[in-house]
């Protein structure tokens, strides 16, 4: 009888873990599909405020801002908050989100570079 429980606990929350990890995957991608992809005026509106900013560190800015800002809640558009706000938002959240300083400048330049958006 103790074998069988145990059997039925073991699949029980292997079901559970199994359906978490679908979950999440379905809710990271739907997280993204309000925040945009930087595209090439984003780039050249971000060198106003930033002007070493690349394309690449303006990608990897938004690849962090979705995959990692997103894995703990639903991902906020940049343009929604302004720039204090962000201020305030962005330093508590890049260390919950264990941010390098690299990841931390990439990504705040793009939701800044974002926020700035008509």
């Amino acid at each position: 009888m103790k074998k069988t429980s145990k059997t039925f606990f073991l699949i029980a929350i292997s079901m559970i873990v199994l359906h978490a990890c679908t979950t999440t995957s379905k809710v990271a991608k739907k997280n993204t599909d309000s925040v945009q992809a930087p595209s090439a005026a984003d780039l050249q509106r971000g060198k106003q405020q930033y002007s070493d900013l690349t394309s690449d560190a303006l990608q990897q800015g938004y690849d962090t801002f979705t995959t990692k800002c997103g894995k703990c809640h639903r991902l906020k558009v940049p343009k929604n908050f302004t720039v204090d706000k962000w201020n305030t938002i962005f330093p508590k959240m890049a260390v919950k989100a264990k941010l390098s300083d690299q990841e931390k400048q990439n990504t705040l330049r793009y939701i800044m570079t974002m926020q700035s958006q008509k």
